[in-house]
């Protein structure tokens, strides 16, 4: 068991991945990323229907009070921050948004300011 060895787990879903080929993973891992995008490359737009998974896998962490955080990867940026802190994401993966801009830093700066704003 890899938590006896003080690791954490976490299986990430694709797209094409349905929900429920993974709830019932829930109660073992520590870590769900809900890829909002295909992976493989930078700048692809973020697809407002994986935000179904994030919603159903809130719903389930929170009726079941498993510890289990919930991240989402993909065009993650200023028009989706909220929209994926809605859903009940509790991380979210920044690339394009930030490091495609003039200045990386400032950009990064707003999108956490916009996240934490986002979370509450």
């Amino acid at each position: 068991d890899i938590h006896s060895l003080n690791k954490k787990v976490g299986i990430a879903i694709k797209p094409k991945t349905k929900y429920e080929q993974v709830k019932d993973l829930l109660p073992l891992i520590d870590v769900l990323l809900v890829m909002t995008v295909e992976p493989g490359f930078g700048g692809q737009k973020f697809m407002d229907d994986m935000l179904d998974k994030v919603k159903q896998a809130r719903a389930e962490i929170n009726k079941t009070n498993l510890k289990v955080w919930i991240q989402v990867d993909g065009g993650v940026g200023y028009q989706t921050i909220e929209k994926a802190t809605d859903a009940g994401a509790d991380f979210l993966v920044v690339g394009s948004a930030a490091f495609a801009t003039a200045n990386p830093d400032k950009a990064m700066k707003e999108l956490r300011q916009l996240a934490i704003a986002s979370a509450k």
